[in-house]
């Protein structure tokens, strides 16, 4: 990795909507994080135990994986690996869900980036979704929680 490399991705982090990109070439790695990163127009993810939102109620008045007016704990779905997760498959597409979408358990919710493969993202269980916890093109952990299924 030569140091026109390195500036080629700072200039990416500081033009994404990222705040931090772990690049590994080899033995070689380089760590660029943004300070500072969020956006007027971004809000914090919501607090944990938030109530959830009111178009998250699948129809019919069912709860999801439950019986009528049956209260489920919400499944949380975490990153499989380390790396950039994606909400969408390419810029110009429509995210893979949405907050209120109903999902089946497998469905693919994102994708998460790491050494040039993509790895989806898969619903734990039917139900619907309640919160979306990370943003798309965020760096992420390996567990680090990234949908609340209910």
């Amino acid at each position: 990795m030569d140091i026109d490399e390195i500036k080629t991705l700072i200039r990416l982090v500081s033009e994404a909507p990222i705040a931090e990109l772990e690049y590994r070439e080899g033995e070689t790695s380089v760590r660029i994080v943004r300070h500072g990163a969020a956006s007027a127009g971004e809000a914090p993810p919501p607090a944990v135990g938030a109530a959830a939102d009111p178009a998250s109620v699948v129809a019919g008045g069912a709860s999801p994986g439950g019986v009528d007016g049956a209260e489920t704990t919400p499944h949380r779905c975490a990153a499989p690996l380390p790396g950039l997760f994606y909400r969408r498959a390419g810029p110009t597409e429509p995210p893979f869900a949405e907050v209120g979408a109903a999902v089946a358990a497998g469905q693919t919710l994102g994708l998460i980036e790491a050494m040039k493969m993509l790895t989806p993202v898969k619903a734990p269980a039917d139900g619907v979704v309640l919160r979306i916890l990370a943003e798309n093109g965020a760096m992420v952990d390996e567990g680090t929680p990234l949908f609340e299924i209910g």
